[in-house]
């Protein structure tokens, strides 16, 4: 009776913080193929305006995760999003920031972006600017 209850609370527990709270966390190497999926997917639209793959669509993830400059958002256990951000130029750097596309709108990619926006305050740092494929 005991190792039941205390089952059922922990599974309780589990599934109403690790699968329905939406996590940000450094990105691992195994998350780089989610990642490479998600600016694929994300970005696509651009290139026939741009003439070229944009730079999210070649970037080198596997260096990026590596130097931890990448953080993903995971809800339910999947990558649903994530952003690539590093110190420059005396801020917080944004290079790339995407969202599964079929879950934009959903408001991940304003918590990444409120993400860095505290990862800067943190490391005491006065601003956060963004690339722009310009």
């Amino acid at each position: 009776m005991v190792a039941s209850t205390v089952i059922s609370v922990l599974s309780r527990v589990l599934s109403e913080t690790v699968l329905t709270k939406p996590i940000i966390r450094p990105a691992l190497p195994t998350d780089v193929k989610a990642i490479k999926t998600i600016a694929t997917a994300a970005y696509t639209i651009y290139v026939a305006r741009i003439g070229r793959k944009p730079a999210p669509m070649i970037a080198d993830f596997d260096r990026h995760v590596a130097d931890d400059e990448v953080f993903i958002l995971e809800d339910a256990l999947k990558v649903v999003g994530y952003i690539v951000t590093f110190k420059k130029d005396g801020g917080q750097f944004i290079e790339n920031v995407a969202v599964r596309s079929d879950l934009q709108g959903s408001g991940y990619g304003w918590r990444l972006l409120k993400f860095v926006e505290d990862l800067a305050r943190q490391r005491n740092l006065p601003r956060t600017f963004l690339y722009t494929n310009a």
